[in-house]
């Protein structure tokens, strides 16, 4: 895949996205390898390696975002907490600080998938407010058919 994606000149990779390969299918380890992997032996293909860090847990979705940073990987994309759901944009301004916090020195997006996460809350209001609360944020990864939200 490194191969392929640097002949045609793919300059950024989401290791570890929703697509199969993330949160439903890999283990923790598996997700570290992969990672690792992206970073050995890829940075100097593809130059640009954001890493997913969400995890069916508070814990695993830390230890990630401390994992990735460790690689120094050139940012970080979490989900909304899936158990439970957050009910307003407090709540997910809430978790995401805390996975943000776990990888201090890396840029922090928001991944706004609600196809996949069920939460649909508005991004205005969550970049507003979670600019006030997250240094590291750099902005969301928007994966969703609502444009009217941009």
């Amino acid at each position: 895949m490194l191969s392929i994606s640097a002949q045609n000149g793919v300059k950024a990779v989401f290791v570890n996205g929703t697509t199969g390969e993330g949160v439903l299918s890999l283990s923790i380890a598996e997700r570290k390898t992969m990672l690792e992997a992206w970073v050995d032996k890829g940075k100097e293909h593809c130059p640009v390696i954001m890493a997913q860090v969400s995890g069916c847990s508070y814990r695993e979705s830390l230890d990630l975002a401390t994992h990735a940073e460790s690689l120094g990987v050139s940012a970080i994309g979490c989900l909304p907490n899936l158990f439970p759901k957050p009910r307003n944009v407090e709540d997910l301004v809430e978790w995401c600080k805390m996975i943000a916090k776990a990888a201090p020195k890396t840029p922090f997006f928001y991944y706004h998938i609600p196809g996949f996460s069920g939460v649909t809350l508005s991004m205005t209001e969550f970049l507003t407010k979670a600019s006030e609360e997250i240094p590291t944020l750099a902005g969301v990864k928007y994966s969703s058919a609502e444009f009217g939200e941009l």
